[in-house]
């Protein structure tokens, strides 16, 4: 006969609840003691740090109700405090067949509490109270818990079968993740904790590409972002509104654990959910993710060039001891309330602050480079004298009596990405680039072009792009020496009318080339049949201006480094190459939109020019840092962008192209990673720094370029603009015995 669990009560008291789950031999007690907190076999299932609560008034106590004590007769019935339900405990056997098969099941009873208090079995009154009176402070172990638990909302009835069945107590190993984070490189890092750890995951992220795949994504679900947005426009309150519910609704039990994430400028986001949930202290923990190499220059800016130490006054310990304390005011402020708005003021964006919130409890800042923090730190050493900052962070080899630790991890994207399993690592570029993960993948590990013969090089070459709008005018500006069309004369059916200028190895080198471009411009079933003659030739003009930078800028890329690297182009996520429909940003002339046109040029080059179809492209790359751990010996360069400081420094950056007069120094993306001296490349064992190709340098290169192609006026057309811009920038006639180095700075010669 099989066994089924019986649930016998065997004591109810006032101050706490004990239930016996019995299975054969084996029982599982299960109580709420005077704490609220549920105990299941001696073991107390108690949120850790949580704090007591303030005691009432003592009441007078009431007299104490009677436990009903249920048991089986020697008659086989059940029996309440010695009554004779005359209900079987268990049915009799059946009689024995033929071959020997055992009787039928006995039935288990049902035991309930009904609306007149009483205790039932099998539907059955046994007219025994199942709780005493109360005294006048009194509570049910029902109503502990809902003192203690306050957002349950459980009834009574739903509340015991909970415990019984094991849910209640499961509820305080449940534990979930949200993400609610801006930027790019904060959901990066999210994810990959969030897939390592496997919790169930919500989130909510500004710019939507970057989790495009999260459909396809064992335990992530969206609460309500547009996973094909690339929106850099920040949080509102409806969004925030969406995320504080989220968590209201898997807060079932009211001990449920949540891990937020945030990028680290918006902390008190965070901590305004939690507070709005109205979650207990030892509900959340509050992960600051690092957004790239802002949160270091803000450590310096912040907490330690402004600020010196002797052996009487430690300044930078004693500010940041202060900054702590602001922040500790502020985290009051906001937790003491369950309306609070982020629009408000005190909610702005403030990376700096991360490090002071990072020395409260729950709150965790997760940062990418831990030998840079020290390295900053010992550096404001003088010798004798170290900061206690240093003991805070807690360094090795310093043990100062502190009041303040940073609650820190560090971990980078790439040692990440390494320690994923296979399946998760899956998991995680799938979540990254959705239906576009296999594209991106096999090309970023292409050993051949797609005929399957031609060779490339294994080294990849990343090049990090734009919209192709935005790629450098140096083609269809006069002042790099081409110009672009001015009216659709410019743009001759046949390659014998097109200007000379035109026809170079960085433009249209061929006629082949030029029908490349020529074929998608006048093909009318690119256009919408309500195209006015105007507009179509007003199109027309604009693609081609638009294609020949474009053109241009990646074949002096090729010229440069081809020879030596496979060239990739990284798309822009609000222009994925080939999905025109689905772009966010759009191209028009004279009122037409011409984003199909556009689209259908690009994809051309890179599939019939004689250069462009060497080179590479991925549909797009939000989550630019993937890139680099995908494919073996991987480095970047290309266009300005924010993605340079989101790289771990480990990845190489051989260029950046940005036409301007000023150096590398000058560059927001670079500033930071030049002063640490970590803006370097290898190639054959040898480091190299990072080139800084402004308006000089692209002089420079142009001229070198035409002369080693053999087009020597040109080339000396190049050289000549290199000189009239130094004489510019200087100020100066004479300019002979000054030139730019690779990273844009002028140099004198002696």
């Amino acid at each position: 006969m099989n066994k089924k669990k019986i649930i016998s009560l065997l004591a109810l008291t006032l101050g706490a609840t004990t239930i016996l789950a019995s299975c054969g031999d084996e029982s599982t007690k299960i109580s709420i003691n005077d704490k609220g907190n549920l105990v299941v076999d001696g073991k107390e299932y108690v949120p850790q740090n949580g704090e007591k609560g303030e005691p009432g008034t003592n009441g007078t106590n009431g007299k104490d109700g009677s436990t009903p004590v249920i048991t089986i007769g020697e008659n086989g019935n059940w029996f309440v405090d010695g009554v004779d339900t005359n209900q079987k405990a268990q049915g009799a056997q059946g009689e024995p067949g033929t071959n020997g098969t055992n009787g039928d099941d006995g039935s288990t009873p049902v035991i309930t509490i009904g609306e007149n208090g009483n205790w039932f079995v099998d539907g059955v009154d046994t007219n025994q109270k199942a709780q005493g009176t109360s005294g006048d402070n009194g509570l049910s172990s029902y109503e502990l818990y809902k003192k203690y638990h306050p957002l349950y909302e459980g009834t009574e009835e739903e509340w015991i079968n909970e415990l019984a069945s094991g849910d209640l107590a499961d509820s305080y190993d449940t534990e979930y993740n949200i993400i609610f984070t801006l930027a790019t490189v904060p959901p990066v890092l999210s994810a990959l904790d969030c897939i390592y750890y496997g919790n169930e995951t919500y989130a909510f992220i500004e710019r939507g590409k970057t989790y495009n795949g999260i459909d396809d994504v064992y335990n992530f679900h969206s609460i309500g972002f547009d996973k094909n947005s690339n929106n850099s426009s920040g949080f509102n309150n409806d969004q925030f509104n969406l995320v504080v519910n989220k968590v209201k609704e898997l807060n079932v039990y009211g001990n449920e654990k949540f891990n937020i994430y945030v990028q680290d400028g918006t902390a008190l986001s965070a901590l305004a959910i939690a507070a709005n949930a109205e979650l207990t202290d030892n509900q959340f923990e509050i992960i600051m993710v690092e957004d790239g190499t802002g949160a270091y220059e803000e450590f310096n800016n912040n907490y330690l060039a402004p600020y010196n130490i002797t052996a009487d006054n430690d300044a930078i310990y004693n500010n940041y001891a202060d900054k702590v304390k602001e922040a500790e005011k502020k985290y009051n402020d906001i937790y003491s309330k369950n309306d609070n708005n982020i629009s408000d003021q005190v909610f702005n964006y403030n990376i700096g602050d991360a490090f002071a919130y990072a020395a409260l409890d729950n709150f965790t800042y997760w940062l990418q480079d831990e030998n840079q923090i020290i390295d900053m730190l010992e550096a404001k050493s003088n010798g004798t004298t170290h900061t206690a900052l240093l003991s805070s962070f807690g360094v090795t080899g310093y043990d100062d009596d502190v009041d303040y630790y940073l609650n820190l991890r560090y971990k980078s994207i790439k040692d990440y990405v390494n320690d994923l399993s296979d399946d998760e690592k899956t998991d995680y570029l799938t979540l990254m680039y959705g239906s576009y993960y296999e594209d991106t993948y096999n090309t970023l590990t292409r050993t051949t072009l797609s005929d399957g013969i031609t060779d490339v090089p294994s080294d990849k070459l990343v090049f990090i792009g734009s919209r192709v709008n935005g790629y450098p005018k140096i083609a269809s500006s006069d002042a790099f020496g081409v110009g672009g069309a001015t009216s659709i004369d410019d743009i001759p059916n046949d390659y014998a009318s097109l200007a000379d200028k035109y026809k170079t190895p960085l433009l249209f080198g061929s006629e082949e080339d030029y029908l490349v471009l020529l074929n998608i411009l006048n093909d009318d079933s690119n256009y919408d049949s309500s195209i006015t003659l105007d507009q179509k030739n007003a199109v027309k003009v604009a693609c081609f201006n638009y294609y020949i930078d474009y053109m241009m800028t990646l074949k002096f890329t090729y010229a440069l480094y081809g020879e030596n690297y496979d060239i990739i182009m990284k798309g822009h996520p609000r222009e994925v190459i080939g999905a025109y429909s689905e772009w966010s940003a759009h191209y028009e002339a004279l009122g037409y939109r011409y984003d199909k046109l556009m689209d259908l040029a690009t994809l051309a080059f890179h599939n019939e020019d004689s250069i462009g179809k060497f080179i590479g492209m991925v549909p797009y790359g939000t989550a630019a840092e993937n890139l680099a751990y995908l494919g073996a010996n991987i480095s970047i360069a290309g266009l300005p962008s924010s993605t340079y400081t989101g790289y771990d420094p480990d990845v190489d950056v051989q260029f950046v192209i940005s036409l301007v007069d000023t150096a590398i120094d000058t560059d927001s993306n670079l500033k930071s990673r030049y002063e640490l001296g970590n803006l370097t490349y290898t190639y054959e064992d040898s480091i190299y720094n990072t080139k800084f190709i402004n308006n000089g340098n692209m002089y420079l290169h142009l001229y070198k370029i035409y002369k080693n192609y053999g087009l020597t006026e040109l080339a000396n057309s190049y050289k000549e603009m290199y000189t009239n811009w130094l004489k510019t920038v200087l100020g100066k006639d004479d300019v002979s015995n000054y030139s730019v180095n690779e990273q844009g700075f002028i140099d004198e010669r002696n």
